[in-house]
């Protein structure tokens, strides 16, 4: 029954910036990941970085967290905790391990150009009326700062 003051503050409610320990409710939101570039701390050091898919995200006790490829399947019991931010206007989901933190942070995937696309991308190119470089979306790139590391 929900009638119990203390009830109800047990239930989390976020927005935007947070701490989630419910490893349920963690699964659900990195379960909603899809493109990310991904940063493994230990001692506020980078270790390994890279960019991948999120494949899977479980709740077991006998699968491992991969990061491999470019795959990504993360195993919710592999972290303590689930910290979500807001840095410089972007979401950063921070999986805080006791030795560890993996930051994810969703990135868009940049489009494949078909054949018909780059040819004609080409053309526009061979008249003068437009370079290669018109037609890179600069929203696909990371740009990276120290706040990135140090929060």
């Amino acid at each position: 029954m929900w009638g119990n003051k203390s009830d109800k503050e047990k239930i989390p409610f976020i927005v935007n910036e947070g701490t989630i320990y419910d490893k349920h409710h963690i699964l659900r939101v990195l379960s909603t990941l899809e493109s990310v570039a991904y940063f493994e701390i230990v001692d506020k050091k980078v270790v390994n970085r890279g960019e991948g898919q999120v494949l899977r995200v479980c709740l077991s006790s006998e699968d491992p967290t991969l990061f491999l490829k470019g795959m990504i399947h993360i195993n919710v019991n592999s972290f303590n905790y689930l910290q979500v931010k807001n840095l410089s206007g972007r979401t950063v989901f921070e999986l805080h391990s006791d030795k560890r933190v993996i930051k994810l942070i969703p990135i868009e995937r940049p489009r494949t150009v078909s054949a018909e696309e780059d040819d004609f991308m080409r053309k526009l190119s061979n008249l003068g009326i437009a370079s290669k470089e018109d037609f890179k979306d600069l929203d696909d790139q990371i740009f990276l700062s120290d706040e990135w590391f140090n929060n």
